[in-house]
């Protein structure tokens, strides 16, 4: 059985988390920045995360009946994932 370190997750979480951020970044759509700006990430223990507190982030995300989905977060978890399985890979091996 193969044990990793708690530390090692939580690096490989906290590194993916900012490179799922970056792609976000790059896909989201401009108007203002108000919702580019806002978008954070962070790595913990048991979980890595990128958010936004901007109330209209989901209808940009998912679309409306007026406004069609415009999947920047989705999207950059799907763009991200080599990268991720990749950062995993290598935080996860080291020795």
């Amino acid at each position: 059985m193969i044990k990793y370190s708690s530390e090692a997750v939580e690096r490989a979480l906290k590194l993916s988390a900012e490179e799922i951020l970056r792609e976000a970044r790059r896909l989201c759509p401009v108007r203002t920045g108000r919702l580019k700006n806002s978008l954070t990430a962070k790595g913990e223990t048991d979980r890595g995360e990128v958010f936004t507190d901007v109330p209209y982030a989901s209808k940009v995300e998912l679309g409306t009946s007026r406004q069609k989905p415009n999947p920047f977060l989705s999207g950059a978890v799907t763009a991200s994932a080599r990268k991720v399985t990749d950062i995993f890979r290598k935080e996860l091996l080291k020795k």
